[in-house]
């Protein structure tokens, strides 16, 4: 219980709930013609009313990450692991371990507070991300880790899994507060070069965008494993993916013009395609992934010419 009520914190499920609320409220009270008697009470009663409006907010919000991921259980089965959760609707989701493609581990800045990480398990059988390839509501660091090794102790070795967060923390907010000081100093250049507000906000948003699709290229580094490729980007948030090499489809490497890095693109599977982009800064890593693939495809080769009646029964 106290888990899923920290999940509502550290995801801003609150802040989500409360937008909803606050509409679906108003559009209530306007078609009963009590809209305008509300404002007027909330204004003569301003302690009392947000002290109400907080305390159904987080009700409501607690009340439905109970309801959906209550009673959750993670146990071992066969090669796999079986998860359970939810109160009036019983989820039950078996991942095999032939049908996990990678594992995703992200935490944002609060999580890095509390030491909690959310898991996502992507499998080839996910159908298109729609509560298929599963992600779990954020759990203690320990309890991922000890989860992941039971599935697959090759995809669990992650740096953020080995790390608190709060070794990460300070630098989160410092590139956060970078973030905001960018976007003020876009703001202000905007407003100088035209007095129109809506199409300040506009470049700032523009902006804004640019931004994060830059970043997320830019900050995404792969390495290679014996079995897996790890994307990670640690900003303002921390993300970590490993992904098996057999489960890789496609590689691409680009040579950016008159510039020493390349792109590298990486192309799998996962209930629909998916993709992964980053820069190196040489064709090394491009040709280690490469190499990884051609040996997990051998591997599986191998696996298949051996008659099914030879393996029965071994050890």
């Amino acid at each position: 219980m106290r888990d899923l009520v920290v999940t509502c914190v550290v995801q801003g499920r609150i802040l989500v709930v409360a937008l909803g609320i606050a509409c679906a409220g108003y559009d209530l009270l306007t078609k009963f013609s009590f809209a305008d008697v509300a404002i007027e009470w909330t204004r003569d009663h301003v302690f009392l009313a947000g002290s109400l409006i907080t305390v159904v907010v987080t009700a409501i919000t607690v009340a439905s990450i109970i309801v959906r991921f209550g009673g959750l259980t993670i146990r071992r089965r066969g090669d796999g692991l079986e998860l359970q959760y939810g109160l009036l609707d019983r989820t039950s989701r078996a991942v095999s371990s032939d049908a996990l493609v990678g594992v995703a581990i992200r935490r944002n800045i609060i999580e890095m507070i509390f030491d909690r990480v959310r898991v996502s398990l992507v499998t080839s059988d996910g159908a298109g991300g729609l509560g298929q390839n599963l992600v779990l509501p954020s759990i203690p660091r320990r309890a991922a880790n000890e989860a992941l090794s039971l599935l697959d102790p090759d995809l669990a070795d992650f740096r953020v899994l080995g790390s608190k967060g709060a070794v990460a923390a300070p630098r989160a907010v410092s590139l956060l507060g970078l973030i905001a000081a960018a976007a003020i100093a876009v703001w202000y250049v905007a407003m100088s070069l035209t007095s129109t507000v809506w199409l300040s906000l506009a470049a700032v948003l523009a902006a804004v965008l640019v931004a994060i699709c830059s970043a997320r290229v830019l900050a995404t580094h792969f390495e290679v494993t014996s079995v897996a490729v790890i994307a990670h980007r640690h900003l303002t948030t921390e993300f970590e993916e490993h992904l098996r090499a057999g489960g890789l489809h496609v590689l691409r490497v680009c040579r950016l013009r008159r510039l020493p890095i390349r792109l590298v693109r990486l192309t799998y599977f996962a209930g629909f395609v998916r993709h992964r982009a980053g820069l190196t800064a040489s064709d090394a890593e491009g040709l280690e992934i490469a190499s990884a693939m051609r040996t997990a495809v051998r591997a599986g080769d191998e696996v298949r010419r051996v008659p099914s009646h030879l393996t029965e029964g071994s050890e």
